[in-house]
């Protein structure tokens, strides 16, 4: 299969995961998106074929470029569960063939300990990026009441004087 053609439906389903998804606050404080379901009722939703060839590949590669990582396997009746961190780029499919030359031949693979480490990581960046915002925020704060209460002591001096 194609590159280009592959990351398109890679795209195509990481999309379609993200319009069901949610965001869940997990151990570390980190909020992570969720999304739960059968991928092979959204593959076929997609009006992809069941037993297509394409299916794993695409599975594989959002797992190998960092984009997803399984969760929670599902069954029959019970959905998967997924972490999804970022949309498939062909930047970030780039980034990954320099870093795996051999998945440009179609051998795409992801141990679950790298997954999840993975995983791991992009909530520790969210807390990381969240506690960074806050601190913005109250930064901002103190420099409006530092400059409030530096313009009333102005204030205070020019009648003094």
């Amino acid at each position: 299969m194609a590159q280009s053609a592959l990351l398109g439906h890679c795209q195509t389903v990481y999309a379609a995961m993200e319009d069901e998804a949610y965001l869940q606050e997990i151990e570390t404080g980190a909020e992570v998106l969720i999304w739960e379901g059968f991928l092979t009722e959204l593959w076929v939703g997609l009006g992809k074929s069941k037993g297509s060839p394409t299916y794993s590949a695409v599975v594989r590669t959002l797992q190998a470029m960092g984009s997803a990582t399984q969760l929670q396997r599902g069954a029959r009746s019970t959905p998967s569960r997924w972490a999804l961190f970022y949309q498939p780029t062909p930047a970030l499919w780039r980034q990954y063939l320099e870093t795996h030359p051999d998945a440009a031949n179609g051998s795409i693979g992801s141990s679950s300990r790298v997954s999840q480490y993975t995983a791991m990581l992009h909530a520790d960046l969210r807390v990381a990026t969240r506690k960074i915002n806050e601190l913005e925020g109250k930064v901002l704060q103190l420099e409006q009441t530092c400059g409030i209460l530096l313009h009333a002591h102005n204030t205070n001096n020019e009648r003094g004087q």
